[in-house]
């Protein structure tokens, strides 16, 4: 009698082999690395400049953490919406704005980023200048509390929503 493969056991047990949380660690790294580099821009999370803004100590707010490219190109993939060229995409809490990038290449009308930090949305927005492979003049990105946001009469899809 064959048996079947639970993939998410498997997978959790592949992780405790020893050495393979360092390798996942470091292809994340690199996946950070090659995003910013190939894009021209700083997404990435450097502990040490959280730790200088006193990130870790704040009990409201949650660190900086952005999203794997290989989980956003999942997430937009599945998306099952028709003409994407008919919505607005709206990331909440959208850091440096590594999630609008990918979203860019899915042809979304327009990309709104909320984030609540000043100096990640002051990062974001200069990244959004030198970013290169992606159309950033359809990238809006707004520093604001996402409560106080109102939302457009318009379609629109979210990283929330998915």
């Amino acid at each position: 009698m064959a048996t079947t493969l639970n993939p998410t056991a498997l997978r959790q047990t592949i992780r405790k082999w020893p050495g393979v949380q360092r390798i996942i660690d470091w292809n994340v790294a690199w996946e950070d690395w090659w995003f910013d580099f190939y894009h021209h821009v700083d997404t990435s999370a450097q502990s040490d400049e959280q730790t200088a803004l006193g990130w870790p100590a704040d009990k409201l707010n949650f660190h900086y953490l952005p999203i794997r490219p290989k989980c956003a190109r999942r997430a937009l993939r599945n998306l099952r919406l028709k003409n994407l060229r008919e919505y607005t995409f709206i990331d909440f809490g959208s850091g440096k704005g590594r999630m609008l990038f990918l979203a860019d290449h899915h042809g979304f009308r327009r990309l709104c980023g909320i984030e609540l930090r000043r100096e990640l949305h002051n990062q974001a927005s200069k990244n959004a200048r030198e970013c290169r492979h992606v159309d950033a003049g359809f990238i809006q990105s707004l520093n604001m509390d996402a409560s106080d946001y109102e939302f457009p009469d318009e379609k629109l899809a979210s990283p929330v929503f998915l």
